[in-house]
């Protein structure tokens, strides 16, 4: 009788074992999963900050300070002369209810620039640069 409490006891302990090891086991595969998840995401939140941050570099160029005054504001460098076309009304009302702020238009064209950019290839690239881009 003793023999059988004491048998019975050691399977018991036995499956409490395996049962632990298991519930531990599982525990660790779903850890590791969200741990590769939140690794993914800090490296797509990295690509986005290193394209923030050459955003950042590229607005704060006086180049590309004077463009964007340039085609904003119409502002001129002395001795130019700047030449105004009318569109018609109903163009002038759907434009102006389309444009967002300032910023989103700025952010929207210099994203556009580099996206362009990325698309061409490196022998149309050298090619820009020797003999400047083409004008569309």
């Amino acid at each position: 009788m003793i023999r059988k409490i004491f048998l019975l006891l050691i399977i018991i302990g036995i499956g409490w074992f395996i049962f632990n090891t298991v519930n531990m086991l599982y525990k660790k595969y779903n850890l590791n999963l969200e741990i590769d998840k939140v690794k993914k995401e800090i490296e797509a939140l990295q690509a986005k900050n290193d394209k923030l941050k050459i955003l950042f570099e590229i607005f704060k160029t006086p180049e590309f300070l004077e463009k964007e005054a340039r085609k904003k504001f119409n502002l001129q460098k002395e001795g130019e002369k700047a030449v105004v076309i009318l569109e018609d009304k109903k163009e002038q009302t759907t434009s102006t209810e389309k444009k967002g702020s300032i910023f989103e238009d700025i952010f929207t064209s210099a994203t556009n620039n580099i996206l362009d950019e990325q698309k061409k290839d490196n022998i149309q690239r050298w090619i820009d640069y020797f003999f400047g881009p083409k004008q569309k």
